[in-house]
């Protein structure tokens, strides 16, 4: 890597899968020459970067166009590379348990008026067929729930983390997960509120209202300083 395109590389925050959104403060990845990248280069695979060199590496709406079997060494690369107490942000995964229930009970679409097929293709799929020139990149090629997530983060070594369930501003439902995982144990109490102020620190597309805690877990080998209480799960 030509860490001479990012001066002040080392240390800092990255945003992988980046696309066309450029975030000030952060190194923007994506493998795609675009308006906002300062690095270009796969980002299922971050073992490019220096070990132990990051506090934050956040994506959005990224992690369901690997495949499969990129999923793991993804998030193990990513550990890799993070700061002793370095923190994993990703949101933006389809929650593929709550498509199916909405689509089951027949709620109210986001873009149309009722929760039909094409809605959950938006969401299973990614309407690839929008973005011609890199039809495969776009596909959503990964389901998630939060039995997935869980099992992921833990095979790629984090013990401490929190996965949510949330909307984006201006949608009806809940249907996307996101979690932060620590690559040490957080000397906070993680709730809905932490999760909302913690993640608008990133991104405004969240609706902070919307979030509720799913999953809290942390290494009980360990002594616990996050907590968060069972009826919030």
């Amino acid at each position: 890597m030509d860490s001479s395109r990012c001066p002040r590389y080392r240390g800092r925050i990255i945003h992988i899968g980046c696309g066309d959104q450029r975030l000030d403060g952060f190194v923007n990845l994506d493998a795609r020459q675009t308006s906002a990248t300062d690095l270009v280069h796969s980002c299922d695979d971050l073992s490019f970067l220096p070990t132990h060199s990051f506090a934050t590496i956040y994506s959005h709406a990224f992690f369901e166009h690997l495949f499969i079997f990129q999923r793991e060494p993804c998030l193990r690369s990513a550990h890799r590379a993070l700061k002793e107490d370095g923190t994993l942000v990703f949101l933006g995964l389809p929650d593929f348990r709550a498509i199916a229930r909405a689509y089951l009970d027949g709620e109210p679409g986001v873009t149309l008026p009722r929760f039909d097929l094409r809605e959950v293709y938006r969401y299973t799929h990614g309407q690839p067929e929008h973005a011609p020139d890199w039809w495969l990149e776009q596909l959503h090629k990964s389901l998630f729930d939060q039995e997935t997530v869980t099992a992921l983060l833990k095979a790629a070594g984090f013990n401490d983390f929190c996965i949510f369930n949330y909307c984006f501003r201006q949608e009806p439902l809940p249907l996307n997960l996101g979690f932060i995982a620590y690559k040490a144990k957080p000397q906070v109490y993680i709730d809905e509120d932490y999760v909302a102020a913690f993640v608008t620190d990133y991104t405004q597309d969240v609706n902070p209202e919307s979030i509720t805690a799913l999953t809290v877990e942390s290494d009980e080998s360990m002594p616990m300083l996050c907590y968060a209480s069972a009826s919030a799960m």
